[in-house]
């Protein structure tokens, strides 16, 4: 791998580890960063309710699923190869979208204006450097 898809290896495994363990978190009932739930909801999805336990588990294990893909499980196969490409589009597509989007895609209501404050600064470019961080790993080694 060369040095620069190390990096965004690195960055990418890193950044879907740690979305995927603060899932986890979330599902457990704790309101980590906020000070309730009702404040996290309206941080993270934009309305008064956190999605289900089981949702936050889905997403949680999806993200940590998708950080060992993107660390090398699955080595060259095929279907390894296309998981990695359709993760970076995934977050080069989230980060393209504002926060009204994303929650009418969730069939959720209009968000909260924290959401969309959060949304515009933290929110999409992270998600734009994650995606350009999994581009480069993908394109950095060259086995893959």
């Amino acid at each position: 791998m060369t040095p620069l898809g190390r990096i965004g290896q690195v960055v990418a495994t890193t950044s879907l580890g740690a979305i995927g363990a603060i899932h986890l978190l979330w599902a457990s009932g704790a309101s980590w960063p906020a000070s309730s739930r009702k404040r996290l909801a309206r941080q993270v999805i934009g309305s008064d309710e956190m999605p289900s336990a089981g949702a936050c588990l889905v997403v949680g294990g999806g993200m940590l699923t998708g950080s060992a893909i993107i660390a090398g499980a699955g080595g060259t196969h095929t279907l390894a190869k296309a998981a990695r490409v359709a993760a970076a589009l995934a977050f080069l597509l989230r980060g393209t979208m504002d926060g009204a989007r994303v929650t009418a895609l969730l069939g959720r209501p209009g968000p909260h204006r924290r959401f969309v404050e959060l949304d515009r600064r933290i929110y999409r470019p992270l998600c734009l450097i994650t995606s350009a961080a999994i581009t480069l790993a993908v394109r950095g080694d060259r086995r893959r």
